[in-house]
């Protein structure tokens, strides 16, 4: 059914309109009469339904462009199509520049033109309203794409000069806790004269401290320095082999304090990365000084290097503590911890594994992690072995 304001005061026109629409089958109609302007717009300003207004463009109370200007104020959404004589075609022409969707001559179209004008008017209203809401929706877009480019430009901005300040006041904090740990471990070696035993345990007790603020502190500019994207890596080719080999050593020490057995199982075929060699060190040593820490007493960590296509694989095995599931998404975390039975002993500043990812992706590897609670962790790190595999994200 489509509902028809047909505007007319001339009794015959009209009746010649509706009958023409009464053939077209078989499409419906609804025709509303109004003879004079201000009783259409009434009807178009009441609850009733109006899809097309027909109107002759001159009516007893307006005349010319007048009565388009009149309509589109009420029928914002209704195509208008003036019907009117050839004397007035001019001012027909005028009201389709002003948006008027089209207009017939009387006594020059048949019921096929006027029910093509009808479906053609309706339909380019239509389509003129989407467009409208579009380029409203594109301009809104637009909108919303500078304001978050602003807001991204403020953010880059802010997170530079947090990067400098964490820069800066890192360095500024770890010059002096250097100077506090070589005062302090040389009055525990003696070199002011003989300390008291009590005094002694005391100022152990603040080397210690020290420590652990310089591993914060060190942390923290590492972290930076990755972020800002100031880290300079110098690759080449590395063996593992030695590699894992010295840092098991210097860190047999920690694992004989909790009786934990560590062992590098044989490797089998070539144990090459392209890599740099400090970098990888660092977080390979970080990965294998949180099995020691993440382990209870009297457990074994073991250490394997696994031959994979253009990889080399490094897997760190441990029977400690695990990770519940809920809280993987968490392990590579800027500043993320994760609560357990040893986290209040060990402490930690919640960098150390984010800054290894950091350095993997670098590498163009990757880093994953199986766990089970109270079971223990698989960490595996898989690094190119040439230079053409590596496939910085």
């Amino acid at each position: 059914m489509i509902h028809v304001l047909h505007i007319e005061d001339n009794a015959g026109d009209a009746r010649l309109i509706e009958e023409m629409l009464r053939e077209d089958v078989p499409q419906k109609y609804e025709i509303i009469h109004a003879q004079r302007i201000k009783d259409a717009i009434n009807i178009l300003e009441s609850d009733q339904e109006i899809d097309i207004i027909l109107s002759d463009i001159a009516l007893p109370d307006s005349q010319g462009d007048i009565t388009f200007e009149l309509l589109k104020k009420v029928a914002v959404n209704q195509p208008v199509v003036f019907i009117t004589g050839s004397h007035d075609e001019s001012l027909a022409i005028q009201a389709l520049q002003q948006g008027a969707q089209d207009y017939l001559l009387k006594g020059f179209f048949d019921h096929d033109a006027l029910v093509r004008s009808i479906h053609y008017s309706i339909e380019r209203k239509k389509f003129q309203q989407e467009a409208t809401r579009a380029k409203m929706r594109a301009r809104k877009l637009q909108n919303e794409a500078r304001l978050l480019k602003l807001k991204s430009d403020q953010l880059t901005e802010l997170n530079e000069i947090k990067d400098d300040f964490i820069s800066l006041a890192s360095h500024q904090l770890r010059t002096p806790a250097t100077g506090v740990k070589q005062y302090i471990g040389m009055i525990l070696q003696g070199f002011a004269g003989e300390v008291p035993e009590p005094q002694k345990q005391l100022l152990q007790v603040a080397y210690d401290c020290n420590e652990r603020q310089l591993t914060i502190v060190n942390d923290l500019l590492k972290v930076a320095q990755i972020d800002s994207g100031r880290l300079e890596m110098n690759k080449k080719r590395v063996d593992v082999e030695p590699m894992l080999r010295e840092i098991i050593d210097e860190q047999k020490d920690a694992f004989a304090s909790k009786d934990i057995s560590i062992t590098l199982e044989p490797i089998k075929g070539p144990s090459t990365i392209y890599a740099d060699p400090e970098r990888i060190r660092m977080a390979i040593e970080n990965v294998i000084d949180n099995a020691c820490k993440y382990s209870p007493r009297h457990r074994a960590v073991e250490v394997r290097v696994l031959n994979k296509p253009d990889m080399t694989c490094i897997e760190v095995k441990d029977q400690g503590v695990g990770i519940a599931q809920k809280d993987m998404t968490k392990v590579f975390e800027k500043f993320s911890r994760i609560y357990n039975s040893l986290s209040n002993t060990v402490g930690g500043s919640g960098l150390g594994l984010y800054w290894v990812k950091r350095v993997v992706d670098l590498h163009g590897g990757t880093i994953s992690i199986r766990s089970q609670l109270n079971k223990g962790t698989v960490f595996s790190i898989d690094l190119p072995t040439r230079e053409k595999d590596a496939k910085v994200t």
